[in-house]
């Protein structure tokens, strides 16, 4: 919320202070999705809402190194108390680093205040069924094209030196293999470049996610895409499934972050209608078809 001027700062604080008293006992939001498809856009928009207390990827280990052990995991229906406890810990604020990702002023000040949880992860992907088994939250499943996704990863990989896709995480886990990703092994290990692991990991994600999405119609799956080229409509139907309310703050944010163009790639600040298929104009041939190649044994329906 650092994009807002002072009189849309102040405008957030007192729906902020007013608000929780009603809504926090609504169910919490998960916004999920793949690094770089458009999580941070979405959850700096929908934080608008007056009275949304909002978690900034508690598991990023940049910040919290004790969620190492959950990073990208697949947790079946037993009990595990550490990240139960974990979990617990976030929800009440107790997290030491919960407040880094605060985007409301009231909550940096008062972290006992009431309010609508919501949580922005990317790391937790694999464990979607066992996190509604211990929360009950709303799961946003965030989609955007692997083309997309592959340039945006090249693009900060040049920032990032150590940043590559990593399909061993899955393969290591026999549970999640057994359980989704067996009759995908070779395709995963025969993944060798760049665009190829990029693929392939994009396909093993979101194939799990929308496997288990299948037993939660509730969950919402929305294109990254579709918000691109069509933000106030997409938005407004979102607000609404959710259950949120739209705010001059959300007519101002939505505004700045689709009209205006950013060089930091953390910043959610893009010309939303060149979004949805720049990857066309800058993606060699071969890359596409590498990444496509690897996408395409998954059988994901949305691209």
């Amino acid at each position: 919320m650092y994009l807002l001027n002072r009189k849309f700062h102040i405008i957030k604080l007192v729906g902020d202070i007013l608000s929780p008293l009603v809504i926090a006992k609504q169910s919490p939001i998960y916004i999920v999705g793949m690094p770089r498809s458009g999580t941070t856009w979405i959850t700096s928009i929908l934080s608008t809402s007056p009275g949304i207390k909002c978690l900034f990827e508690p598991f990023n280990v940049k910040f919290s190194p004790e969620a190492k052990p959950y990073i990208k995991k697949y947790f079946r229906e037993e009990h595990h108390e550490e990240l139960a406890l974990y979990f617990r810990n976030i929800l009440r604020f107790n997290h030491k680093e919960c407040r880094l990702g605060y985007l409301g002023r009231i909550y940096k000040k008062l972290p006992w205040w009431p309010g609508r949880i919501m949580i922005k992860d990317v790391h937790t992907t694999m464990a979607l069924d066992w996190i509604a088994q211990q929360i009950n939250p709303i799961i946003v499943i965030i989609m955007r094209h692997p083309c997309a996704v592959a340039l945006s990863w090249f693009r900060l990989s040049s920032r990032v030196p150590d940043l590559e896709p990593n399909l061993d995480k899955f393969l290591q886990q026999p549970k999640l293999m057994a359980d989704y990703l067996a009759p995908f092994e070779s395709v995963m290990r025969n993944a060798r470049s760049f665009w190829q692991k990029t693929g392939a990991l994009w396909g093993a994600s979101y194939y799990v996610m929308l496997e288990q999405q299948k037993q939660h119609p509730d969950w919402i799956v929305i294109q990254h895409e579709t918000l691109c080229q069509d933000p106030r409509q997409q938005y407004r139907e979102l607000f609404d499934k959710l259950n949120l309310h739209w705010t001059p703050t959300t007519d101002y944010l939505l505004n700045l972050s689709t009209n205006n163009n950013s060089d930091d790639p953390w910043l959610p600040v893009r010309i939303s209608s060149r979004e949805h298929n720049k990857w066309q104009k800058e993606l060699e041939r071969s890359q596409i078809n590498q990444v496509k190649e690897f996408v395409q044994p998954f059988g994901i329906p949305y691209f």
